[in-house]
């Protein structure tokens, strides 16, 4: 009798059904792997396609804001002496920077000791503590304690409010060093222990005084107790790096190149969107080979929307300078914008408001394309709702496959048992067979 393989009867029962399930699962399971392949393609077309209006939305988001697209540049007549910087919020013109005197942060050191880092200050109990701007922090047990342990104590206090410690190996001996994170004198340190430590804190001298930055901007006197200005004039930050006998000039201006960066992004972006979507909707006729979005008509209207949008008039600016097209910019025969530079440098140069209201106006260009991307890329937008749609459906299949294979196995069973009861006749037939042969003879 066959129990899985050969049996007395020569009959191969796992061959036979093995052979007759592949001839049963291939057509199944060929059908499931169609549809998932669709499924698993549209969902990554989706997916780039996404990509594509999302860089378009940055792209316009760059664009939305007259602050933004405006931008404002600071620069310094001697960037040795000063650098500077610039918000959209900075207003045109020119200003003088002469820099007096740099901040810097205050470093202290204990005597020397010959002991080294293992040198104890104190053997009996008391505390170090440390003030800055009238904000202190305390190692409350400092006895018995080295040089290098006060270091790392100092350091891991979780109250310490800008002060870092290390050790200074002189050649004779050893320093704790006590240096301010910050410049400026309202971050001085101020030393004081209780107990036998305090010897130690007022042993304690300055090897750096912390000093105030000072400066004069536009012939008014300034004093900060960091080297980075800000505030000082509207929308720019100045750095200072070095003192100064004479003023520095400074000019803030629009940020034409950044503006010219900014729209030529928004251009790239569109015409990679033209690509994508060329690619998704293609058909070549010689293979047959369609794209996985053809015919798809949310991709047609997207793709109409966006042309129209682009090059349409913002209606709020002025005539002659409300569209793109005024800029340089036109449409080529493969769809994809192109746009001549010199025109629009010179419209930077001579219009930037002109130029920042086609984009950055309530009905502007940014305004009219987001109206029409953003729903399109929104969590709950028209590309996420298909792409869920194409998640049910892949789940679908997979259940379809399981409930598919879970029959399979049903049929396998029934196969298995038809073919055990064949070899256990066979081999019945057989026995009749050979004990009919045997009695005859006999005779």
């Amino acid at each position: 009798m066959a129990v899985g393989g050969l049996s007395g009867t020569g009959l191969d029962v796992n061959s036979l059904v093995s052979q007759l399930m592949a001839a049963e699962r291939a057509p199944i399971m060929q059908r499931f792997s169609s549809q998932e392949s669709v499924v698993t393609t549209r969902l990554s077309a989706f997916s780039t396609l996404k990509s594509a209006v999302s860089a378009i939305s940055g792209s316009l988001t760059n664009l939305s804001s007259s602050s933004v697209l405006a931008g404002r540049i600071a620069t310094s007549a001697d960037p040795t002496v000063y650098r500077a910087s610039a918000t959209g919020d900075a207003s045109l013109g020119s200003h003088s920077v002469t820099v007096s005197n740099l901040a810097v942060a205050q470093k202290l050191a204990s005597p020397e000791y010959a002991q080294g880092s293992s040198y104890v200050p104190s053997s009996s109990p008391g505390s170090l503590t440390l003030t800055q701007n009238g904000v202190s922090f305390s190692i409350a047990d400092t006895q018995g304690k080295t040089l290098a342990e006060l270091r790392d104590a100092i350091n891991a206090a979780p109250d310490n409010t800008g002060v870092t410690a290390s050790i200074m190996n002189t050649g004779g001996g050893a320093r704790l060093i006590l240096a301010a994170d910050q410049t400026g004198l309202a971050n001085a340190i101020t030393v004081t222990g209780t107990g036998n430590i305090n010897q130690f804190a007022n042993d304690i001298t300055e090897l750096i005084p912390a000093e105030d930055a000072s400066a004069v901007i536009d012939g008014i006197p300034i004093t900060s107790s960091s080297n980075t200005l800000t505030g000082i004039i509207d929308g720019v930050t100045i750095t200072l790096l070095k003192e100064s006998a004479t003023p520095v000039g400074m000019t803030v201006s629009y940020d034409a190149v950044g503006a010219k960066d900014k729209i030529t992004k928004l251009v790239t972006d569109y015409n990679n969107f033209v690509d994508t979507a060329k690619k998704l909707r293609s058909y070549d006729t010689s293979s047959r080979a369609a794209g996985p979005l053809i015919g798809d008509s949310g991709l047609r209207n997207l793709e109409a929307a966006l042309r129209r949008e682009i090059t349409a008039v913002t209606p709020s600016a002025p005539a002659g300078m409300d569209s793109i097209l005024a800029l340089g910019f036109k449409f080529g025969n493969d769809g994809k914008l192109s746009v001549n530079e010199t025109v629009l440098a010179d419209k930077l140069a001579t219009n930037l408001d002109k130029v920042t209201q086609i984009f950055s106006a309530t009905d502007g260009v940014a305004a009219r394309l987001k109206a029409i991307v953003d729903p399109q890329i929104a969590s709950d937008g028209l590309l996420a709702v298909k792409t869920n749609t194409l998640n049910d459906r892949k789940r679908t299949i997979q259940a379809s496959k399981e409930a598919a294979e879970a029959r399979l196995a049903v049929i396998e069973k029934r196969y298995r048992a038809q073919f055990v009861a064949l070899d256990r006749m066979l081999a019945e037939m057989q026995g009749t067979s050979s004990y009919v042969s045997k009695l005859s003879s006999q005779r």
